[in-house]
Formats: C-alpha cells, structure tokens, sequence
C-alpha cells in the first residue's frame, strides 16, 4: 500500500501486472519511461491509432516486463481516455477500444545496454519513439528516425517537423518569447544538414492556437504540435 500511494509499482498484485522483488531496482526507472513513450507516440500519430508495439532489446528483454508493457498502455491512453487509466484497466480498456498490442523482445542490444521502443500504427503510417534509462534518468534517444536527447519531464513539448535551415530556431524562440512563453529546454534532431528536422521544445505552459499558426506560416514550418506530458 506503501508502495502504491508514493506512485511506485506494488509488488504482489492480484489483479495488475506486478514486479518480482528481484526486479523492482533494475525495472522500476522504465516505469515512468514508458508511460512518457505511448503518450508522445499517440500525440505524434497522425490518425487515430489501431495497433501499438512494445518491443525491449537488450538486458531488459530478459526480465518481466509485464508492467512496463501495462505502463505503456496507459501512457497511450490516457491522452485520449475519458476514463482514468492506470496499471490495472489499461489492457482491458486497450481490448475495449480494438486496440491491439503487441510485445516483443530481443536480447542483442543496439546502441544500448537496455533500449525500450513504443510504435504506433495508423491508416496514415507509423509512429515509433525510443527511450533508455541512462544513469538512473529517462531520456526519450529516437523519435522516427530521428536521433535526440529529451529528459521526458511532466509540461507541454511543441514539436516541428522542418527543413534544416539557418535562422529557424531563433525565429520560432523570438515568436514564443513575444506570446510570454518560456522555453526550458530545446532539442533538435536531423537526418542531414539541411534536410528533414525535427525540433522539440519544452514549454512551460500550453502555446495557444493563434500562435502555433502564427509559428506554422512566419516558419514555414511542414507539421507542428502541441503534446502534453
């Protein structure tokens, strides 16, 4: 009970996926990561989801990942659910609205020790976001094919889709700043100089319509969101 009102994950559950006390140090930090992952993942999708993947690779593979696949579930919800979410409805309510999930694993790690990865899938494609835990801190590393660096901490992300191009990041930072919106952290992923990009910004409070469209013509910017995490 403990456990459960500091926001932990118990135990010995009878009806949600639980941790084995073996498993609780080394799982434990994914927990928070994977809710993050199926939140960015169903904002980023551009239609309504169908189907989702949850694939481990690496050490984390060979553990029980049950609850981590729960978290991501939950974290894919809860941005579209009236009803609240949480470990032990987020499978039934995931069956109730045709949404298929699947888990897979692989023991060859990548680039990391532990990689975790939530796809989604649409009519209009898919959407994968990779995350890792790396000394003891969630950090979202691949959004599509894009590689970044993002702590996936609690606010508001606005996120553009973009030609790499001189001047972009000052212009969408000085329009922000003229609608009094801060900005904490920024992150930019591309696939080459000058080609395809990919920015993230975090914000310390929704950025209203009106602006995101101001930023959308003055920036020439392709796709732009607003996600909340």
């Amino acid at each position: 009970m403990l456990a459960v009102l500091e926001g932990r994950p118990a135990q010995f559950a009878v009806n949600a996926p639980s941790l084995r006390p073996e498993d609780v140090e080394f799982l434990e930090p994914f927990m928070g990561l994977l809710v993050m992952l199926g939140k960015l993942a169903t904002q980023l999708a551009q239609d309504h989801v169908r189907s989702a993947e949850i694939s481990y690779r690496g050490e984390i593979a060979e553990r029980n990942v049950g609850v981590l696949t729960a978290a991501a579930v939950q974290g894919l919800l809860e941005p579209i659910s009236d009803t609240p979410v949480n470990l032990v409805n987020a499978r039934l309510l995931a069956q109730q609205r045709g949404l298929e999930i699947i888990e897979t694993r692989s023991s060859t790690p990548s680039h990391y020790t532990s990689l975790v990865r939530v796809t989604v899938n649409t009519r209009a494609g898919s959407t994968s976001v990779a995350g890792v835990i790396s000394d003891g801190r969630a950090n979202v590393v691949q959004i599509d094919d894009y590689e970044l660096h993002l702590p996936p901490t609690p606010g508001y992300l606005l996120v553009t889709q973009h030609v790499d191009r001189p001047g972009i990041i000052g212009l969408v930072g000085t329009l922000l700043g003229e609608a009094d919106i801060n900005i904490s952290s920024m992150q930019v992923g591309r696939i080459a100089p000058r080609g395809q990009a990919l920015m993230l910004l975090s914000v310390d409070e929704s950025v209203p319509p009106a602006v995101v469209e101001r930023i959308r013509q003055a920036a020439n910017i392709e796709t732009i969101k607003v996600i909340k995490l």
